[in-house]
């Protein structure tokens, strides 16, 4: 099942260079669940680590930025031009 796949490998998203601690595949599940699993996820990292979320919800596009204000964490980098979404969001 996509929705709950996290992986732990450090890496950079091919293209764009951003650098990740963690990925978290939420395609194909409806909001709130990619909100609620990267909040998830999150919890359990460190301070300054960073997560990538991929999402095919177009709600993400506006619950991402808004989870991350609400709960202080780092919205980094965000691209919801094509399909898939993604996220880059940085643990506080």
């Amino acid at each position: 099942m996509r929705g709950n796949r996290v992986g732990n490998t450090p890496g950079a998203m091919t293209g764009t260079g951003w650098k990740f601690d963690a990925e978290l595949d939420t395609r194909g599940l409806a909001c709130p669940l990619p909100v609620l699993k990267a909040r998830k996820v999150l919890v359990g990292m460190a301070p300054g680590k960073r997560l990538l979320v991929t999402a095919t919800d177009p709600m993400s596009a506006v619950d991402m930025p808004h989870f991350c204000k609400e709960s202080g964490h780092r919205l980094l980098a965000a691209d919801t031009a094509a399909r898939p979404l993604r996220f880059l969001i940085e643990r506080i």
